[in-house]
């Protein structure tokens, strides 16, 4: 069992804390550092919220779209969840493959519009994590 806070919520304390109340006090040249920083720590905490889920979902769906074929070359992506690293695995593979695929022109033209949803969800999951606010924008 973990302590709280967790890794997220440590990350958020440490990155309002850098905002706040160094970055106030720094030199304007080293203000865009400090942004980026507390950029990769936001980053960095959705990813330790989402990534696993996104990674085996993303991995799933390819699984899916591709058939059973895809499902075994991608190699156990619709099993329940394991570790972090393993659904990480899944989900570079079943992308590799995805990508492959559609290098080879091996999906079915009638299919381009599954493809095409299937491409869109991934984006959005990825977005999820490392720009939420293009999200909302592109909601709005």
């Amino acid at each position: 069992m973990l302590d709280l806070p967790r890794g997220p919520e440590l990350l958020d304390t440490a990155r309002r804390g850098l905002l706040e109340e160094i970055l106030p006090a720094l030199p304007p040249e080293q203000a865009y550092t400090v942004r980026m920083i507390a950029k990769a720590m936001a980053i960095a905490a959705r990813e330790l919220e989402l990534g696993a889920g996104a990674a085996r979902d993303g991995a799933r769906s390819i699984a899916e779209f591709l058939g059973e074929e895809g499902a075994t070359r991608i190699g156990a992506a619709t099993s329940p969840a394991g570790a972090e690293t393993a659904a990480g695995d899944r989900a570079d593979r079943a992308q590799a493959l995805l990508a492959e695929c559609i290098r080879k022109r091996a999906i079915a033209p009638e299919r381009e519009g599954q493809l095409r949803a299937l491409l869109l969800q991934l984006t959005r999951a990825k977005l999820a994590v490392s720009n939420p606010k293009y999200l909302s924008r592109e909601r709005a």
